[in-house]
């Protein structure tokens, strides 16, 4: 346990003031003895992180002015950084809090909870758990079971070339220039789109989007 000559280090994400201001002295009263460090971007997060091994937590923000939280989560677990990595957003949706656990993320905190939520996330994390608020653990697992299972349905029928062509078609791109940028027949791009729309039972391209969007197969 650190004593204290050796204060713990904390790592907060976010490019708010107010929220940074808050989320510090919340944690200064649960932790004590804590040294708080911040980062305004995903730029400066990956500077604070990068060949330290003393922060013990992160608190980090979803949105952030040059990169998400989520891609963030990626870049650390590619670092290797060992220290829990907890999310907190403005936006209590269902598949970004499923998606951040996924990525490996210790919990999820919603920014209009305050102390109370801190302390349960900090104890059950600190138990080994992961952490999420009881209001939003249902919603979640509800996702898992249904959503979850349906995207790893479709997935499974995607290509890797159909999958292009669910990118370039939510990009606009018509059959000629995806031909064309594909390197392949106009035809064959009207059968890969023809399958998308029955693998999405779907009757547009419009429709086949909006659902892919939905089970956060497209961005």
């Amino acid at each position: 346990m650190p004593n204290a000559n050796h204060p713990r280090r904390i790592l907060i994400i976010d490019d708010h003031p107010v929220y940074l201001e808050g989320i510090s002295h919340i944690l200064q009263s649960l932790l004590g003895n804590i040294e708080i460090l911040h980062a305004h971007s995903g730029r400066d997060a990956i500077e604070q992180v990068s060949g330290r091994i003393d922060i013990e937590w992160i608190f980090l923000d979803q949105q952030l002015p040059d990169t998400s939280g989520l891609q963030l989560l990626e870049q650390f677990n590619a670092m290797r950084v060992a220290a829990p990595v907890v999310m907190m957003s403005g936006s209590d949706d269902v598949a970004l809090i499923h998606d951040a656990m996924a990525l490996g993320a210790s919990g999820f905190i919603p920014k209009a909870f305050g102390r109370a939520t801190f302390e349960q996330c900090l104890h059950a994390i600190q138990r080994g758990d992961t952490y999420l608020p009881a209001e939003l653990r249902a919603s979640v697992e509800h996702f898992r079971d249904t959503v979850v299972k349906a995207r790893n349905a479709l997935l499974s029928q995607l290509s890797d070339r159909r999958r292009e062509v669910l990118i370039m078609m939510a990009e606009g791109y018509t059959n000629a220039e995806m031909a064309t940028a594909l390197g392949i027949a106009e035809a064959t791009v009207k059968t890969h789109v023809s399958a998308l729309l029955s693998i999405f039972d779907v009757d547009n391209r419009s429709h086949c989007i909006a659902e892919a969007r939905k089970l956060g197969l497209l961005k």
